[in-house]
């Protein structure tokens, strides 16, 4: 089958100008997903934000306690041994 040389020219320029619509509305659609993308992301971590610190603090004051209650525990078990050494 051959296309006369007016189609056959008329098609390439159409396949051309279709591949060019096509590669511009690709990086215009990624251009646009990745700054949606940025804008979520920003959101969620805004919104997450005041949580993590929370449990952040809490974190903090939970490794402040337990180095507390290990002290503590250190001492009772040093006068236990003192204790247990006046008894013998």
């Amino acid at each position: 089958m051959t296309i006369p040389v007016g189609k056959r020219y008329a098609s390439q320029i159409c396949e051309k100008e279709w591949t060019s619509h096509a590669k511009k509305l690709d990086a215009s659609l990624e251009t646009l997903f990745n700054e949606v993308l940025r804008r979520v992301s920003t959101q969620l971590a805004e919104s997450v934000a005041p949580y993590s610190r929370f449990v952040n603090g809490e974190g903090e004051y939970l490794a402040e306690m337990q180095n507390k209650v290990e002290s503590c525990i250190s001492n009772v078990n040093i006068l236990r041994s003192k204790v247990n050494k006046a008894c013998d």
